[in-house]
């Protein structure tokens, strides 16, 4: 399988869809977009996100984000279909919402805290960069106020700080390294793209 990345017109894309979605979404407070494992997927936090019980076919989500809908930037497709967790190990990290796109922001960056802290691939420092690179490379679509770059700095503080907090001697010695290898300053990435499309 061929990963996904971010063009820019992809992301012009998705700025539309995106654009449509708040327009009918009331509730609506981030969403990001990122390529996990491969294939690009947007993350929705909404009402629904923050009050999920899994109840699908009352969601809003549904309105949007289902099989049929497929974007291309020409080369490549994302397919925006709801998808649900399946493995064992994933529902234990990533859970308990059924759909791995419907997450608040705090959810969000939990499910990249605990990869980091449990997982066999992070605990090495070349794992750990590849990990920290996703949270980096997270772009935000929609927040409050359209404070785009707040948002991407709250989502990084978050995983950053929890992690440094929980993480053994070990550990906390990688991260130093890694955030320092990528440039993290506190508020921004050293080599993050500060122009939104």
């Amino acid at each position: 399988m061929r990963e996904h990345h971010i063009t820019d017109e992809m992301l012009q894309i998705f700025y539309k869809f995106v654009s449509e979605f708040s327009r009918r979404h009331l509730m609506l407070r981030y969403i990001f977009l990122d390529v996990w494992r491969g294939q690009t997927r947007l993350i929705i936090d909404s009402a629904c996100s923050n009050d999920c019980h899994n109840a699908c076919a009352h969601c809003l989500h549904l309105d949007f984000l289902n099989e049929d809908s497929v974007f291309t930037d020409g080369v490549q497709q994302f397919p925006l279909g709801l998808f649900e967790w399946t493995e064992p190990e994933d529902i234990a990290l990533f859970g308990p919402e059924r759909y791995m796109q419907c997450k608040t922001m705090d959810r969000y960056a939990s499910c990249f805290i605990e990869f980091i802290l449990y997982d066999t691939s992070t605990q090495n420092l070349h794992g750990l960069i590849k990990e920290l690179e996703l949270i980096r490379d997270v772009r935000v679509l929609w927040s409050p106020g359209g404070d785009i770059q707040g948002a991407r700095t709250l989502l990084s503080q978050l995983v950053i700080d929890d992690v440094i907090e929980k993480a053994d001697e070990k550990m906390t010695g990688n991260m130093q390294t890694a955030l320092y290898f990528l440039g993290w300053n506190g508020q921004t990435w050293g080599n993050e793209d500060e122009t939104e499309v």
